[in-house]
């Protein structure tokens, strides 16, 4: 799997981080963990986690202006146009921002035989981590006592 070198479509990734860090500190908030999944050509955010625990209905009150990352191919690959800037949940702004840096960094995340990870939000050392493990599965022709899966885990920095 390639990652994508869009300068537009980091930019606006960068800019949604800055905006979620920045953001989560007035709301009492240190840390939020996303976790997704996928198997089957499907995948979606699966829990949202923050630090302290008890501060997590503030991702629902809160509104922020996020911007979406529209991804979209076209006959010569991948490419990306910006979206317009809409009113949103901090819940909401979340799940697409953990959904868009992986669409970013591995394009086919939610394919074949599953992935699984985690991206987290530090506020306090106003950084973003992706942890992404993506599942293969090799085959053996001729012994039914060969493969089973093999995980390959990438640690990312944002």
């Amino acid at each position: 799997m390639s990652e994508y070198h869009n300068p537009e479509a980091i930019a606006i990734i960068q800019a949604n981080r800055d905006l979620l860090l920045h953001t989560m500190p007035s709301l009492g908030i240190s840390e939020i963990t996303i976790e997704y999944e996928s198997y089957a050509d499907s995948g979606d955010v699966t829990a949202l986690k923050a630090f302290p625990e008890t501060q997590l209905t503030q991702i629902d009150k809160c509104q922020l202006s996020y911007q979406f990352l529209i991804l979209a191919r076209d006959t010569q690959g991948q490419y990306y146009s910006a979206g317009e800037v809409q009113q949103v949940s901090m819940r909401v702004a979340l799940c697409d921002f953990a959904l868009s840096c992986l669409g970013i960094k591995y394009p086919d995340w939610d394919t074949e035989e599953g992935a699984e990870g985690k991206v987290i939000l530090d506020a306090d050392e106003q950084r973003c981590e992706l942890i992404h493990t993506q599942f293969f599965m090799e085959y053996a022709r001729h012994s039914p006592y060969h493969d089973t899966s093999k995980p390959a885990v990438n640690n990312t920095l944002i």
